[in-house]
């Protein structure tokens, strides 16, 4: 599957092939959360094992109590949205590391994820609010496509090719 999503200023292309979401400077492997990401001239490689994310950036080894990965791609929206596994009305509060564009610098986050009703029935709607600054926005996802994310940062997915 190939796509294109308007990621504010910037458009984005992607393709998601075997579980695997590439873009211009990030791979991510939608099921295992693992990730290598270019910012700035910066390789990051990371993963989560237990509750423990880890992650190299350049020779640096780094480690924080988190559940995962967070940033300004739509890839780490849906990698959460599939691994939360939360029913309609279920919330999970959880500890992210935030990878912060355009250097990749990182930094742990707290947000809370609510699995809300969606006027569709082939979309989900999840709810994600920053437990340290009160900011909320909506996340929509169908299957492995995230069709918006509205609020902070906003995405819109422009073209969707699924014959590919």
């Amino acid at each position: 599957m190939r796509g294109r999503y308007q990621v504010g200023a910037a458009v984005e292309d992607f393709s998601l092939v075997d579980g695997r979401y590439v873009t211009g400077g990030l791979q991510l492997d939608l099921r295992s959360g693992r990730f290598e990401a270019v910012y700035d001239g910066w390789v990051l490689r990371g993963g989560v094992v237990g509750d423990e994310a880890l992650w190299v950036r350049g020779e640096d080894e780094h480690r924080a109590s988190a559940s995962g990965f967070t940033g300004m791609s739509p890839a780490f929206d849906l990698h959460l949205a599939a691994v939360l596994h939360l029913e309609v009305g279920e919330s999970r509060r959880l500890a992210l590391v935030e990878l912060i564009e355009p250097v990749g610098a990182a930094r742990t986050v707290r947000r809370t994820w609510t699995r809300g009703v969606s006027g569709e029935s082939d979309v989900d709607r999840y709810d994600v609010t920053d437990a340290d600054t009160g900011e909320r926005w909506v996340l929509h996802v169908a299957g492995d496509v995230l069709v918006s994310r509205e609020g902070r940062d906003p995405v819109q997915l422009l073209m969707l090719d699924t014959s590919v």
